[in-house]
């Protein structure tokens, strides 16, 4: 009676240990598609912002096109939820927190830094998404995921550091303050491209690697 009583529970405790691992292995390879959906929309946007500001006279009526990365990233994620039929967790939940969060305060902190204190919107966005990229590396524990989050944070300050070697704005004519914009969304669309789209293909990597081997 003992022993399999004993046998039940080593059973028991291996059954929890696999169930975390799968956990966290599944949270994981569901973690590399939100990244890649956001990472390249807001790659091709910003690419196209770059080109629209380059190639028209007027190119204010374009700005709008930055409202494309949260229309289609939001699309992204809605036919990725439809394909991600596991049950969510604890850690489902955490992340899911965790970016909507960064969300909001884009909405709430960096479009009003922007508005009323001028403030650079890119350098807000990098800083909230690098500091969710970073805290969702540590959920995973993932630490390609954490190095890419932290550096992307700290990569916001090309933006500050950019003004003050070569001024806000090298001169009042037109041309330049839209020449001196679009090297930001130049900027911008490498640091989505470095620190979430190859990040996001590395994740994937790494945990699918185990299903193909099965």
């Amino acid at each position: 009676m003992n022993d399999n009583n004993t046998l039940t529970e080593q059973q028991s405790l291996e059954l929890i240990t696999r169930m975390i691992s799968d956990t966290r292995t599944r949270l994981a390879r569901n973690s590399g598609a939100p990244f890649l959906i956001w990472g390249y929309t807001t790659v091709a946007v910003a690419l196209f912002e770059y080109f629209a500001q380059r190639t028209f006279a007027d190119p204010g009526p374009w700005m709008w096109a930055w409202w494309a990365i949260p229309v289609i990233g939001i699309a992204g994620m809605l036919l990725f939820g439809r394909r991600d039929t596991g049950a969510k967790n604890y850690l489902d939940r955490t992340v899911s927190a965790v970016w909507t969060v960064c969300s909001i305060s884009i909405l709430t902190v960096a479009v009003p830094l922007s508005l009323f204190y001028h403030v650079s919107m890119l350098f807000s966005v990098v800083v909230l998404i690098g500091i969710g990229t970073t805290i969702t590396g540590r959920i995973i524990r993932d630490t390609t995921t954490t190095a890419a989050g932290f550096l992307f944070t700290l990569s916001a300050l090309i933006y500050p550091l950019r003004s003050a070697l070569f001024g806000e704005i090298p001169s009042e004519s037109a041309a330049d303050v839209i020449r001196w914009h679009s090297v930001n969304n130049l900027v911008f669309a490498a640091q989505f491209l470095v620190f979430m789209v190859i990040p996001g293909h590395i994740l994937n990597r790494k945990t699918n690697r185990p299903c193909s081997r099965n």
